[in-house]
């Protein structure tokens, strides 16, 4: 779900300005390096039922680089500030509703096959070096591609291939 999400807010903020902003695994949404959206997800599921999720999704719109605190203005983006012109909130609310429901109801119907390969297409992970910062253990690798269930597939050091999940 948290794939899916970030995947329909990446589609809308490009229907909305013409703007393509990547993906940073698993949930945010990047534009020249900078995080210009946050997800935060969170839900009650049994082994083969999803009880209930609430998204909360964060898109930074209408912001100036004044408006961001100091420490976060090397790291945030707004859409405007990246379109070099205003962008409206209306277009970019609507168009992630109409993005989540559509990706929402393939998932639904063909499971997670059915956005994967687009959400890879998006993402600006990888390819890259990622440091992976887990409670017993960290370690470095490569991001080479996702798991059949949207997991992050590490290739170590030591050549070792290791999903990731969150």
């Amino acid at each position: 779900v948290a794939l899916l999400t970030a995947l329909a807010a990446s589609e809308a903020c490009e229907a909305a300005c013409g703007l393509r902003p990547g993906i940073k695994w698993p949930n945010d949404l990047v534009l020249g390096g900078k995080k210009c959206c946050g997800i935060l997800l969170e839900m009650a599921a049994e082994a083969e039922r999803l009880d209930w999720v609430v998204l909360g999704v964060g898109v930074n719109v209408r912001q100036a680089e004044a408006d961001f605190p100091p420490e976060l203005r090397d790291r945030a983006i707004s859409l405007s500030m990246a379109a070099g012109r205003p962008v409206r909130r209306g277009p970019v609310i609507s168009g992630f509703a109409r993005a989540l429901w559509a990706r929402w109801e393939a998932f639904v119907r063909e499971g997670i096959a059915s956005f994967l390969e687009d959400y890879a297409a998006r993402s600006v992970t990888l390819g890259q070096t990622v440091r992976v910062e887990q409670a017993l253990e960290s370690f470095t690798g490569v991001a080479e591609g996702l798991g059949g269930q949207g997991e992050l597939l590490v290739r170590t050091r030591e050549g070792e291939l290791r999903p990731v999940w969150a």
